[in-house]
């Protein structure tokens, strides 16, 4: 008998738990991610200062019409 290749949407939602409703392996993507961004930021306040502050200069001064745009959007 062949292999099912495809998975109908439904069935990638955790049907209880921590995840329930939602889609498992973005759940747990979600809290990897939040859990490196707030690690990255303990571990060296300096280092990942410096790091925020070159991130918001490149925004404000390369995206700034494109920021503005999107924020007007959403408001």
């Amino acid at each position: 008998m062949a292999k099912k290749l495809h998975t109908k949407p439904e069935d990638l939602v955790a049907k209880s738990g921590l995840f329930a409703g939602a889609n498992t392996f973005m759940g747990i993507a979600s809290m990897v991610m939040i859990f490196g961004f707030v690690a990255f930021t303990v571990w060296d306040v300096d280092y990942s200062g410096k790091f925020f502050e070159l991130g918001k200069s490149f925004v404000s001064s390369t995206l700034d019409w494109f920021y503005v745009s999107v924020v007007s959007a959403v408001l």
